[in-house]
């Protein structure tokens, strides 16, 4: 039978360092969220709880081309990431610790115009870059410590995340190419036992907006579509024109055009603060 064998890996150059962006001291764990393969290549990207994505090549050798054996003492993916950028600035005390990749970034992966990554940190907006093998856009002109690239997004949106945990959990639905059709969804939660919400965003800004990603519509519009009770990392499933939601309550919420709905406006939920995961 085959068998499972370990290749290689990569490990931040920084993840025993002193100082506040050391990993291993500070809790913040590259594994805190998951790495994607870029469409059409061989290439991963990915983030965790510092608020730096990296793009790795599997393929790359260490340097000096040695050979790669497995062990604690050396790097085998490769010497380096071809990328490393922060996502955004580090919140300013005393929240800068609640800077976390959570939800693994979501890739439109469209032919025409270019593929779309889209990401949403902890204390922070959903944002958006163009992408290709690597990030596009980037240079190593004032790249935030212990990174290599400035990669500035495209867009992103007007609303914040700040109390809410483990930030925006992403999906992307789309027909194909097709701008009109093209929506990235997010689920967040105050916490895991806090209320959650299902939000909803165009993919593609508008050319009189185009440095914005606009929101269409969220869960807490009318009282009969708010969820009490949310999880933590659970991507919204877009499947037959209906949005499904894990919760707390024992239960999946399912949304989907409804028409002649009207609502009364909820009231806004509390501020819980920001929360230690």
């Amino acid at each position: 039978r085959s068998e499972l064998a370990l290749t290689g890996w990569f490990r931040p150059a920084n993840w025993d360092a002193a100082g506040v962006n050391g990993l291993e001291v500070n809790d913040l764990d590259l594994g805190g969220s998951g790495p994607l393969l870029i469409p059409g290549t061989n290439r991963l990207i990915g983030g965790g709880k510092q608020g730096v994505m990296y793009v790795l090549d599997p393929a790359m050798k260490n340097a000096g081309g040695a050979a790669c054996v497995p062990s604690l003492a050396q790097t085998c993916m490769a010497s380096e990431a071809l990328q490393s950028f922060q996502v955004a600035p580090t919140p300013p005390r005393p929240n800068e610790y609640f800077r976390h990749i959570l939800g693994g970034p979501v890739v439109w992966a469209r032919k025409s115009g270019g593929a779309r990554l889209f990401v949403w940190r902890q204390n922070d907006y959903l944002r958006s870059y163009a992408l290709a093998d690597t990030v596009a856009n980037c240079s190593k002109d004032n790249a935030a410590p212990d990174t290599s690239h400035n990669c500035p997004s495209l867009a992103q949106s007007a609303e914040f995340i700040d109390s809410r945990h483990p930030g925006g959990i992403l999906t992307i639905s789309a027909n194909a190419d097709d701008a009109a059709s093209a929506l990235v969804w997010a689920s967040t939660n105050a916490s895991n036992t806090g209320p959650a919400k299902l939000l909803a965003y165009e993919a593609m800004p508008s050319d009189t907006e185009p440095g914005l990603l606009k929101k269409l519509w969220d869960s807490d519009a009318c009282a009969e579509d708010q969820i009490p009770l949310g999880v933590d990392f659970a991507p919204p499933t877009v499947a037959n024109g209906k949005v499904y939601v894990a919760t707390g309550l024992n239960r999946v919420d399912v949304f989907g055009l409804m028409a002649n709905k009207t609502c009364s406006p909820t009231p806004p939920q509390p501020n819980l603060g920001p929360l230690l995961q």
